[in-house]
């Protein structure tokens, strides 16, 4: 049985994406049966250059950069991430994010991966 169509508004008309402390880390902007969508923005770690612990989790995650910069670990590559780029990352594939410039991004998540970010 096809559950009926949901809307969720968001007020993102004002979008700053300039990162600030007040606002870091991610908003569910809607959740379906089968994916969810993600409002991330994150800040460099000062001094942050050494190797991150990378994860596997039981969903793809698909991501668009709005604003800043980012480098994606995974299958043993790192990706730079710049506006207008996206990138996937299959099911249970090892990988990590260094945050090079503040970022805002979307995400997905295939199945719905809930509050992980």
């Amino acid at each position: 049985m096809i559950k009926p169509l949901r809307a969720h508004k968001n007020n993102l008309d004002n979008l700053d994406t300039s990162v600030s402390n007040s606002h870091l880390g991610s908003r569910l902007l809607v959740s379906g049966q089968e994916s969810d969508m993600w409002l991330w923005q994150a800040l460099p770690a000062p001094g942050d250059n050494r190797e991150k612990t990378h994860i596997s989790q039981d969903c793809e995650v698909m991501g668009y950069v709005i604003s800043g910069r980012a480098e994606l670990h995974v299958d043993g590559k790192a990706i730079d991430l710049r506006p207008g780029d996206s990138w996937v990352v299959p099911t249970g594939a090892l990988h990590s994010y260094r945050i090079l410039e503040p970022l805002t991004a979307i995400k997905t998540s295939h199945p719905p991966a809930g509050q992980i970010y």
